[in-house]
């Protein structure tokens, strides 16, 4: 599953766009309802409010976003032009998306994810984004920071984020916009440092409730900065941290953060580097510490 709603507002205008380019606009302008139904009585006073020179336009700015060699800035303001003149395909255009990310199809280009994210903003009532496994760099989710925080559920697993990423993901999670109640960021390449980047928005977030971020190799001072975050955040409830290369000295932090934590209530340890001593200590403090479910083995 993609996305839970997919309904596409051509109503209200996006959140964030930018400066629409004088060509664009012009054509824009001549395409907007009004002007149509007047130059239609005007030049074509038999005809409806649809004129032959409009479809032209229309076609023209199709054409022009699957331009290969248009910048992305440049295919966001033919976007907002089609936008502007409420051209029914947007619509069209956004199932095309949905279709596509729901085969999991990888996608390289700053122009497809500048389209993404003006469509996404057209798109109102979703709650979940999944981008798992689609080719999403860096630079992509930078073009997609102004729709990130508006999602209950946001899927960016096995993609190349890395540091630069989690930087970036900080951010949206320190935004008083962020909705986020469940951020799965599986293999994403976050090693310790990227996950000291996130632990800085999560110290300062109060939506996320469900953090799963398995196969990062986080190691030991991953695990401390978590720890940290467990010591002073009070709504995740769920995170889990298989294969993280996490041994004994991390899970110890684990157990001294949820000393003082009390509102966590699964943690996830599986296929770490724990001793078989290390992982009977942590089943022993479980069952000290009520309504905390630890899953760990050797």
């Amino acid at each position: 599953m993609v996305f839970v709603t997919s309904q596409i507002s051509l109503v209200q205008p996006p959140k964030a766009t930018r400066l629409v380019l004088p060509p664009h606009r012009f054509v824009s302008g001549l395409l907007v309802p009004r002007t149509r139904h007047i130059l239609a009585g005007v030049f074509h006073p038999q005809r409806g409010p649809c004129t032959p020179s409009a479809l032209f336009l229309f076609q023209f700015l199709h054409k022009q976003l699957e331009n290969c060699s248009l910048p992305p800035e440049r295919q966001v303001n033919v976007c907002h032009c089609l936008y502007e003149a409420q051209d029914p395909r947007m619509t069209e255009r956004m199932g095309e998306w949905l279709s596509r990310m729901s085969q999991n199809q990888a996608w390289h280009s700053p122009r497809d994810w500048s389209e993404l994210a003006f469509l996404l903003q057209l798109a109102h009532h979703l709650d979940e984004l999944n981008l798992e496994n689609s080719g999403l760099g860096v630079e992509g989710l930078r073009r997609l920071l102004p729709v990130l925080p508006f999602f209950t559920t946001l899927r960016l697993g096995q993609n190349p984020l890395g540091r630069e990423g989690a930087v970036l993901m900080a951010a949206v999670l320190k935004s008083p916009d962020c909705k986020i109640e469940r951020l799965w960021m599986v293999d994403t390449r976050l090693g310790s440092e990227g996950v000291q980047m996130l632990s800085e928005g999560l110290a300062k977030n109060s939506t996320v409730t469900d953090l799963r971020m398995a196969i990062n190799s986080i190691g030991d001072e991953g695990a401390k900065c978590l720890a940290e975050v467990l010591k002073r955040n009070k709504t995740l409830k769920d995170i889990r941290l298989r294969d993280n290369v996490i041994t004994d000295q991390g899970a110890e932090l684990f157990m001294v953060a949820l000393r003082e934590n009390t509102t966590l209530e699964y943690l996830w340890l599986f296929d770490n580097k724990m001793s078989k001593e290390g992982v009977k200590k942590m089943k022993e403090f479980a069952k000290t510490r009520e309504g905390l479910d630890i899953k760990v083995c050797i």
